[in-house]
């Protein structure tokens, strides 16, 4: 099975986004030195980010690249206000 076949299970389903040619690029490189497919490197991914998120972590800026920077911030206000509406 390719890694870009999946299995569809109660807990795992197919979905297809589009990416930037170097995370994509990232992806599998961490796929192949992890002996992982690739959608379980994007999965930790966003279950950091996830984590991130819901337990108010703050990951230095100057780690992450200005649009990620900026996303987290959005989504952070985000659920902020759903907080309080």
């Amino acid at each position: 099975m390719s890694t870009n076949q999946m299995t569809v299970t109660s807990e795992m389903v197919k979905y297809s986004t589009q990416l930037p040619q170097h995370q994509i690029k990232w992806v599998k490189r961490e796929a192949v030195d992890g002996d992982l497919k690739d959608y379980e490197v994007v999965s930790a991914a966003l279950a950091v980010l996830r984590l991130t998120l819901d337990a108010s972590v703050n990951l230095p800026s100057e780690l992450l690249p200005a649009d990620a920077t900026r996303i987290l911030d959005t989504l952070k206000a985000g659920k902020q206000e759903n907080l309080f509406t």
